[in-house]
C-alpha cells in the first residue's frame, strides 16, 4: 500500500477473534476435514503435508548469515529449476509496484530462463541497492515493504499449468483432503498451478472460478492472505454495486471513500492469515480473498469442485444468465465435451480477473460478468457435471452408493437448471459451442437415482 493507513485498520489477525484454525495432517482425518471445514465452507490451515515432496529439491539456502536463519528461510533455487524447465514458456504477470496495487498487472509470456535471469537481477538489486553518492540509500527504497523498492516493477510467475504440462513429474503429493476434484478430473489438470514470485508480488481481490474451492501450499516463503466471508461480499463492491475493489484498501489509496463505502466495514470482517513455509490453506467456496507474498515464495495451488460446492457454481451462474437480455453469443463449436477439446478452447477463455484461471472477477473488475465470460463458465460447468455423471454411471454398474447418489442429485439439479435456461433462450449458445446431450443424460441419471431409492 502507498497510502498512509491507520494501524487499527490492519488489526485483523490470524491470532485474533476471527482466527482460522490450524490442524496437523497427522491428526486430521479426511472425514474430519469434510465435516468440519469442507461442508460447512470454512477455512483451515493444514500443516505437515510437504516433508516428502519432490518440489523441495527446487529450494536452496537463503543468503542470511546464520544456519538457523537459513533453515527457516529456504528460497527458490532458480539454477536448479532452470536446468529442468529453462526453455519452457511460462505466464508472467508484470506488477508496476510492490504490494497491493491499483493498476491491473500486465500478462505476458517468457521462457523460464528469461524469468530466472530477471529474478537473479532483482535479487542482486535488492541486496545491493543504489546509493546516493555512495553514502545513503534513496528514500524510495526504504518503504513499508522493507528492502523491496516499492517503485520497482515486479514479475510474478502465475498460473503455470505444471501438472498438465508435466504429467509424469510428480513434484508433490496431491493432499488426501482435496482429491474429490471434479474440475481437474474433467479438465485434464488444467486448474493445478505453480506460483513463483518475489517478495512484494500480489494477487488482486477475487473469488475463485465457478465459486470453486482452492488450496494453496507454500513450498517455501510466506504469504499474507485477507479472507472475506461470503456474507460480506456486498461490502467489496463500489457504490453502484458493479465494480469489485482491487484490494481491501483501495478506498484509502484513491482517497475516495465514497466510491467504495463498504471497504472500511469489510476490513473489520476480514481475516488476516500469515501462511508460513510448509503450510496449506483451504479457501472455501465464495470467499473473496487477496494475497501478498511477504517473502520470496514458491507455492502449489489448485482450484476444485465437487458435490459440496457445485451448487454454488450453478446458483451464481444461473442468476447471471437469467439477468442477460441479449442474443446468444457465438456458435463456434469448442469441442465435443472432452477435456482435450476444452484445454484447447475454454481452458484459457475461462481465465478471469488478471487473466488467471483461478479468479472470477472479470477483466474490467466489474462484479457482473459480461456475457462472454458467463457463456464460457456455462460450457465449463456443463463439461464438469456431465463428465462426473458419466464417470459415476460407468463405475456404478447400475447400482450407486449413498455418496454417489448424493453427487448425482446435485448434478441432476444442475442439469434441470441448464435445461430451463436453454428453454428460455438464456444459455448463451451453449449447444452451438459444444455437444450437449442433455435430455439423455438427465434420463439416465434419473433412472439411476430411482433404482437407488428402490433398493433402500
Amino acid at each position: 500500500f502507498h497510502a498512509a493507513i491507520d494501524p487499527s485498520e490492519r488489526s485483523f489477525s490470524r491470532c485474533g477473534p476471527r482466527a482460522i484454525p490450524s490442524r496437523d495432517c497427522g491428526t486430521l482425518s479426511v472425514d474430519q476435514f469434510r465435516s468440519q471445514y469442507m461442508f460447512p465452507n470454512l477455512p483451515v490451515m493444514i500443516t505437515g503435508l510437504t516433508a516428502s515432496w519432490k518440489a523441495n529439491e527446487w529450494l536452496g539456502a537463503s543468503p542470511l548469515p546464520t544456519p538457523a536463519a537459513q533453515a527457516a528461510a529456504m528460497q527458490p533455487d532458480m539454477d536448479e529449476m532452470e536446468l529442468q524447465f529453462g526453455p519452457e514458456i511460462v505466464p508472467v504477470h508484470e506488477q508496476l509496484s510492490s504490494g497491493f496495487t491499483l493498476p491491473r498487472p500486465l500478462v505476458n509470456e517468457m521462457t523460464f530462463s528469461e524469468y530466472a535471469a530477471w529474478w537473479r537481477k532483482h535479487q542482486h538489486d535488492q541486496h545491493n541497492p543504489p546509493r546516493d553518492n555512495g553514502d545513503a540509500v534513496p528514500s524510495s527504497s526504504v518503504q513499508e515493504h522493507g528492502d523491496v523498492d516499492c517503485d520497482q516493477t515486479l514479475l510474478y510467475l502465475k498460473d503455470w499449468k505444471f501438472v498438465a504440462t508435466h504429467p509424469s513429474l510428480r513434484a508433490y503429493e496431491w493432499p488426501k483432503y482435496f482429491r474429490d476434484d471434479w474440475l481437474n478430473g474433467a479438465m485434464g489438470s488444467a486448474y493445478k498451478f505453480i506460483y513463483l514470485g518475489p517478495k512484494g508480488t500480489s494477487t488482486r481481490l477475487h473469488a475463485d472460478v465457478l465459486q470453486s474451492f482452492s488450496w494453496s501450499t507454500n513450498v517455501c516463503g510466506r504469504k499474507r492472505w485477507y479472507l472475506i466471508p461470503p456474507e460480506c461480499t456486498y461490502l467489496l463492491m463500489d457504490c453502484f454495486g458493479q465494480h469489485l475493489a482491487p484490494h481491501l484498501h483501495a478506498d484509502l489509496d484513491l482517497g475516495l471513500e465514497c466510491l467504495y463505502p463498504g471497504l472500511k466495514h469489510a476490513r473489520m470482517q476480514a481475516m488476516e492469515v500469515i501462511q508460513e513455509a510448509g503450510e496449506t490453506i483451504f479457501v472455501p467456496s465464495k470467499w473473496h480473498h487477496t494475497v501478498e507474498n511477504i517473502a520470496d515464495t514458491l507455492s502449489i495451488n489448485h482450484n476444485w469442485l465437487n458435490g459440496a460446492n457445485i451448487r454454488h457454481s450453478w446458483d451464481k451462474l444461473k442468476k447471471e444468465l437469467l439477468s442477460y437480455d441479449c442474443q446468444p453469443i457465438g456458435s463456434d463449436v469448442v469441442g465435443n465435451g472432452s477435456a482435450d477439446g476444452q484445454l484447447n478452447g475454454i481452458g484459457d477463455s475461462t481465465k478471469t480477473n488478471t487473466n488467471t484461471n483461478g479468479q472470477t472477477a472479470p477483466s474490467d473488475s466489474t462484479g457482473a460478468k459480461d456475457t462472454s465470460q458467463a457463456a464460457d463458465d456455462l460450457v465449463l460447468l456443463w463439461i464438469v457435471v456431465s463428465k462426473k455423471a458419466e464417470h459415476i454411471l460407468a463405475q456404478s454398474g447400475g447400482s450407486v452408493d449413498d455418496s454417489s447418489s448424493n453427487d448425482l442429485k446435485q448434478i441432476l439439479l444442475i442439469l434441470r437448471g441448464i435445461q430451463d435456461v436453454m428453454q428460455q433462450g438464456k444459455d448463451q449458445g451453449l449447444s452451438g459451442r459444444c455437444r450437449v446431450d442433455l435430455e439423455p443424460l438427465m434420463h439416465t441419471v434419473e433412472d439411476a437415482l430411482s433404482l437407488a431409492e428402490a433398493s433402500e
